[in-house]
């Protein structure tokens, strides 16, 4: 494996390099929890919105395991993107190196490298499909 998980002072849980790990290496992949249109909604009201990924322009996804504990850099080493997992319409998420990463390094996203769904103007569709 990689990587691995553990608990570092001012930081929480995170995600740490096992081996030295060259720039544009796929870390690992993971399963990801496809939130409904309403849901992510609901989720982007309250603090978990703060652990939800972008799925599309209607959804939020959750990704499950180790792809959640990534702590944020606005200097990222680790990048993602969904992708279409053996092209049998299944998606998961993909997280990978953006440079040289060291032993023992703490790997980082940069939280705000995906746009969130656009919650004002679905919530307004939402409202008038309703009426």
């Amino acid at each position: 494996m990689n990587h691995y998980i553990t608990t570092v002072e001012g930081f929480g849980r995170c995600v740490i390099a096992a081996q030295d790990i060259s720039k544009d290496k796929l870390l690992f992949t993971a399963e990801l929890l496809t939130l409904s249109p309403e849901d992510t909604v609901k989720i982007n009201e309250t603090d978990l919105q703060y652990y939800t990924f972008k799925y599309n322009d209607k959804q939020d996804c959750i990704v499950l395991g180790d792809g959640e504990l990534f702590n944020h850099s606005d200097s990222p080493n680790v990048g993602y993107k969904l992708i279409d997992w053996g092209n049998a319409g299944r998606l998961v998420m993909a997280f990978y190196t953006l440079v040289d990463v060291e032993k023992g390094e703490q790997f980082f996203i940069d939280y705000c490298a995906d746009t969130k769904v656009d919650l004002f103007n679905y919530k307004v569709n939402l409202f008038q499909a309703q009426d």
